[in-house]
């Protein structure tokens, strides 16, 4: 559920990527690739 801050309404990623996944299985009956892109990538070692 998003968070409300203020005026704002904050969604998690996972939120987000759900939703997007919701529609697009709503729009499109066939199988398909998404192509993206990353910003920044950031690896942290232990």
């Amino acid at each position: 559920m998003p968070e409300k801050n203020n005026d704002k309404t904050i969604f998690s990623l996972l939120e987000v990527t759900k939703s997007i996944k919701k529609t697009l299985k709503q729009l499109y009956s066939i199988t398909f690739w998404i192509k993206a892109e990353m910003n920044k990538l950031n690896h942290y070692s232990h």
